[in-house]
């Protein structure tokens, strides 16, 4: 790489939408490394084009944090790529991330409800990509904001990045999804105007303070993301071998394979 030049974060794959690298952050005394680990909305309109964008990533590994009924309704376009995705339910099996009925958890609520009740999902998937060889991978859920914005700011923040780093890359979510993405997500029957409104909201939004609150809350009541990690079933040696993989520390450390 031309010294002064960094690769780009965005990554242009047709038929899908918020496909960024999150490396080149901070991260302790070392940067994330670029290429190693990407985020990104469904894939499940992917045509050739867009499985041969998606393949020049050179990935080993996809996760992703959708439902089953979900990933039935819409399964990934990778067919000819060599990937199957794990299939690691944040949120269970039970649908989509907003519960049927009338009443729409806010941003906040949803992820309150994450960290406080799904720490199993969360891990199961961070320990997707602390597998050897894992990386590089790529996290998703449907609209890579909301379930994927949390299992990365796990993973940032248990390896050193800043909150306000993990906090600015969450926010660039909303930006890089257009409306004619947001128009073609279900959503639940029978909502009353109010909570449609609330629904439309935070189906779009992708606020830095929101993301403030969450990491607030994994220092002060968990210890922060590590501590959370490990308390939910990560090993030490798993959390060690992720920030091996994806982090660089400044001196003539050889790049992993």
């Amino acid at each position: 790489m031309t010294a002064g030049l960094e690769p780009p974060r965005d990554h242009q794959v047709p038929g899908a939408f918020n496909v960024r690298d999150v490396g080149g952050y901070p991260a302790g005394t070392g940067r994330v490394r670029w290429g190693r680990l990407f985020r990104s909305a469904g894939l499940q309109h992917l045509d050739d084009a867009g499985r041969q964008a998606f393949a020049a990533l050179g990935l080993r590994t996809v996760v992703d944090l959708r439902s089953s009924a979900e990933c039935a309704a819409a399964p990934s376009a990778l067919d000819g790529t060599g990937l199957v995705p794990a299939h690691r339910p944040v949120l269970g099996d039970g649908g989509s991330a907003f519960a049927a009925g009338t009443e729409i958890p806010t941003l906040a609520e949803l992820y309150e409800h994450m960290l406080t009740t799904c720490g199993d999902g969360l891990v199961a998937a961070v320990r997707e990509l602390a597998r050897p060889g894992a990386l590089p991978a790529l996290v998703h859920c449907a609209a890579g904001k909301d379930r994927t914005g949390v299992v990365i700011a796990l993973v940032l923040s248990a390896v050193g990045v800043p909150d306000e780093t993990v906090a600015t890359d969450y926010a660039l979510t909303a930006a890089r999804l257009p409306e004619s993405f947001f128009a073609a997500l279900p959503v639940p029957e029978h909502l009353t105007p109010d909570a449609l409104t609330l629904l439309h909201a935070i189906y779009r939004e992708s606020p830095a303070e929101v993301m403030h609150r969450l990491l607030d809350a994994l220092h002060t009541v968990h210890g922060g993301a590590a501590a959370y990690l490990l308390a939910h079933g990560m090993t030490r040696g798993e959390l060690d071998a992720l920030t091996r993989a994806l982090v660089t520390i400044p001196s003539t450390e050889p790049e992993p394979s």
